[in-house]
């Protein structure tokens, strides 16, 4: 049975699931693409109990949940968001993707290497301009083939990196065996 509303036209939103369990469907195919649902609840900075209900479509995550998920798999933020398009669309996990050929945004690489600067300063790390440079590089790509477009979504993507980085720092044996940047 169809249902209508007061106009008497047909309700679309009554033939399907809410927009966070569809949400969830998609976050929990991206969840597969990991070894373990722990890894994937790692990789988005949450713990596994919070990730099993967002992808229940309990509760709808944060952005940046959803950016480090799929910035970490190559996958599409729009496809994340609307369902539509290629899942592994032209999005590139970080670790695989080569620079980008766009044009400099000034203010963002500024951000990007102070944010980089004090990441490291928080470590009590210091760094020649060479390693804040190669490190801002590689911050910048990952905001790139996040999809960002906007300032907002840019900055977002910057702190998603750079909360990656602090990760590794956290993790300096693991970063050995992966031959990090941060070794």
């Amino acid at each position: 049975m169809t249902s209508r509303n007061s106009d008497g036209l047909e309700n679309p939103d009554a033939k399907r699931p809410s927009s966070t369990s569809e949400l969830g469907r998609r976050i929990g195919t991206i969840v597969s693409l990991y070894a373990t649902k722990k890894e994937a609840a790692h990789v988005a900075d949450v713990s596994p109990e919070h990730l099993a209900r967002y992808v229940k479509g309990q509760v709808a995550p944060p952005f940046e949940v959803l950016m480090r998920l799929a910035a970490a798999k190559g996958v599409s933020l729009d496809w994340l968001a609307s369902g539509r398009g290629e899942m592994l669309g032209s999005a590139v996990p970080a670790s695989a993707a080569e620079p980008s050929r766009t044009e400099p945004d000034e203010e963002l690489m500024r951000a990007i290497g102070n944010g980089v600067d004090t990441v490291y300063r928080e470590f009590g790390a210091r760094l020649g301009p060479g390693d804040i440079a190669r490190l801002a590089e590689r911050v910048r790509v990952d905001v790139v083939n996040s999809g960002a477009r906007t300032t907002d979504e840019k900055q977002v993507a910057m702190r998603v990196s750079l909360d990656h980085l602090r990760r590794e720092l956290r993790q300096p044996a693991a970063n050995t065996d992966k031959g990090s940047a941060c070794s």
